[in-house]
């Protein structure tokens, strides 16, 4: 439930959080919000929601949507230090170093955040406990299991296990990664890239971490999402073909709401 939809940076402001039966489109759990947020992900299970604080976006909260309780709150980057002569506010929010960009869980256990000057960190939950950090990310892409993430880090494309923090492949990267997204199979992986003259989609096979197809597309992504086989989705808006580098379907939707992932094929909106 929105309350003031004009937010900050972005947000959604919510007041509170409701659990719905696809299915049967009934309502199960209504969880109240103590205080004003931004919804900014959820577990893969769909029992777990994370929100964002909606004055100063620093501060994460985790909610039961099954029971409506509260689990847990903490602020990751709550350490870092402001550059000299900095006042944080709304309008300097991307120079905010305590600022929480984005957050993906991996599993019910373990989530990632990414702050406004690229840290990465892996957390456990409900402790709330560090486990590893990446510095310099940007683009960050989860595979459908969450077994692994992938980011530009440092010029270098890389593809990460995401419990453990290891490294199990690289791409040198000589233009800058617009966004990035795991087929649903999880064998190849979709890199968006500006160039001089325009952007581009770059394939890359998993098994060998070659990169074993790049093409034009008559857009500029800030977001892509693999539907189903050979189709990804720019921008919420365009259906691309990979197979046969093509615009295949063109949808709009001036206002509302689109999630984030196509699960079993169906994008879904508000």
């Amino acid at each position: 439930t929105e309350d003031d939809p004009s937010g900050t940076g972005g947000d959604r402001t919510l007041t509170e959080l409701q659990l719905i039966d696809l299915a049967k489109g009934t309502l199960i759990q209504t969880t109240s919000l103590a205080f004003k947020g931004g919804l900014i992900g959820v577990s893969p299970a769909g029992k777990t929601a994370a929100t964002r604080l909606l004055q100063g976006h620093d501060r994460i909260d985790l909610w039961n949507v099954e029971t409506g309780k509260h689990v847990a709150g903490f602020r990751p980057y709550h350490q870092e230090e402001y550059p000299e002569n900095f006042t944080p506010n709304q309008y300097n929010m991307s120079m905010n170093p305590q600022v929480i960009r984005r957050l993906e869980f991996i599993d019910d256990a373990h989530l990632l955040t990414v702050s406004t000057q690229g840290r990465l960190v892996c957390w456990t939950i409900p402790e709330c406990r560090p486990l590893y950090v990446c510095d310099g990310v940007t683009a960050l892409g989860v595979s459908p299991t969450g077994r692994f993430w992938s980011a530009q880090v440092d010029g270098t494309l890389v593809v990460v296990e995401a419990r453990s923090g290891q490294v199990t492949g690289e791409i040198a990267l000589t233009d800058r990664l617009n966004s990035l997204a795991f087929d649903p199979a999880g064998g190849r992986l979709l890199a968006h890239l500006s160039e001089v003259g325009g952007d581009s989609v770059a394939l890359v096979d998993l098994q060998n971490g070659s990169i074993t197809e790049r093409f034009p597309i008559p857009l500029y992504a800030s977001e892509a999402s693999w539907v189903e086989g050979d189709y990804i989705l720019l921008n919420h808006t365009t259906l691309f073909d990979v197979k046969r580098g093509v615009v295949a379907w063109t949808y709009q939707l001036p206002k509302g709401m689109h999630a984030d992932e196509s699960v079993a094929g169906r994008h879904w909106y508000l």
